[in-house]
């Protein structure tokens, strides 16, 4: 421990020393600077979301996994809009963590809650509507897994192309809505548990507009899972139809 930290100060003088400033300067002008931009831009966004949803494919936690790119990037844009509106001026950046966590991640990983609602609507499964009707539940607060592993969206091909579709149709809606002003940018920090609609109110510091976005988002996202849960009946029905 004590060679660690005298090797790190020692870097960190000769660092302040050739180029005046600290490492963690140097560390935002280089590195997060511009990571920020990429994250403010659709495709940027839509490439971190594809991503990070895809890798749930595989049994990866997605958010983990990322979370340590993207957490101080989305945070810092955060506060840049927080310190923008704190001296009455527009919020500079559209995408931030609250953002995400109230558009983009409903129910949880993939827009699960959009998932949960095309199973209690559509699938004729007992199983698929048993674990609809108990993972719902956590997906209201945003925790996906029960789902994830349950029906399961883990190496399932049937799931694996709305899964990875929704949260992207998600961030788009959003992404346009927010640059069109048609909603006011997220400012403020809301926990990630917070179920939805409730969260793009408080996240907006009170737009209504935004909680009916969050309506409107789950109505497409439904509508874009409900074809592959009626194919998932027919797999299993074919399945359960072949001699054993």
């Amino acid at each position: 421990m004590c060679l660690t930290s005298t090797i790190f100060a020692i870097v960190e003088v000769l660092v302040k020393v050739a180029t005046n400033q600290s490492v963690p300067d140097l560390i935002v002008k280089v590195l997060q600077a511009p990571l920020i931009g990429g994250f403010q831009s659709l495709p940027g966004i839509l490439l971190y979301v594809f991503l990070s949803t895809a890798v749930f494919i595989f049994g990866i936690h997605g958010a983990f996994v990322f979370g340590a790119i993207s957490g101080p990037i989305l945070l810092t844009s955060l506060q840049q809009n927080i310190d923008a509106i704190k001296v009455g001026h527009v919020a500079p950046n559209i995408v931030t963590q609250p953002f995400l966590d109230a558009y983009v991640y409903m129910g949880g990983g993939g827009t699960m809650l959009c998932l949960v609602i095309a199973i209690l609507i559509a699938s004729r499964r007992k199983d698929e509507r048993m674990m609809a009707s108990i993972g719902g539940v956590a997906s209201l607060f945003n925790i996906s897994e029960p789902m994830m592993f349950g029906v399961p969206i883990v190496f399932n091909p049937v799931y694996a192309i709305p899964f990875i579709a929704t949260p992207m149709v998600a961030t788009t809606i959003a992404y346009f809505a927010t640059a069109l002003n048609l909603v006011k940018p997220t400012y403020i920090l809301i926990p990630w548990v917070t179920p939805p609609v409730i969260s793009g109110y408080l996240a907006t510091g009170g737009d209504i507009r935004a909680s009916i976005m969050q309506i409107l988002i789950l109505v497409i996202g439904t509508l874009i899972y409900m074809p592959f849960v009626i194919v998932s009946n027919k797999v299993f029905l074919k399945d359960q139809a072949q001699p054993k």
